[in-house]
């Protein structure tokens, strides 16, 4: 896989805690369930780590999962992957990374594509959502 900017900001940010808290490669990789290359993967970010490995690794690390975006604003990635020419606000960045992390947390299914109608219709932009058994429709 391509390193992106986002896959690097995410495991510097692992590499500067597992260092912190002074745990080695085998360490983790062991707590993990992983190989020790796999974390040098995640690490330099080379690998993209996936939400519930995240948490996992947030948890292991003593860290809240915003923890690994904190400072990833100032860069133009984040206006970039926003899609508009605007981008985000610092403000703006820090409430988004609150969402991504409220909404990794929700386990059930239903509740998180409920979430995403209401968040839809705040918004205004798709028109109605329509949730009929497991798919989201929109309708104006």
């Amino acid at each position: 896989m391509q390193k992106n900017k986002i896959d690097a900001h995410v495991g510097a940010q692992m590499h500067k805690r597992r260092v912190q808290i002074s745990m080695q490669l085998d360490q983790m990789a062991r707590h993990l369930g992983v190989s020790v290359k796999e974390i040098e993967q995640f690490e330099s970010g080379s690998s993209r780590i996936d939400a519930e490995r995240l948490l996992a690794i947030a948890r292991l690390l003593g860290v809240q999962p915003s923890y690994f975006f904190e400072g990833l604003y100032d860069t133009p990635s984040v206006s970039q992957m926003h899609g508009g020419p605007v981008g985000l606000s610092p403000q703006g960045a820090r409430e988004l990374v609150q969402l991504i992390t409220a909404f990794l947390s929700i386990n059930d299914e239903q509740t998180r594509k409920h979430i995403i109608a209401l968040t839809v219709i705040a918004s205004k932009t798709r028109g109605y959502p329509n949730i009929d058994g497991n798919d989201v429709t929109y309708s104006d």
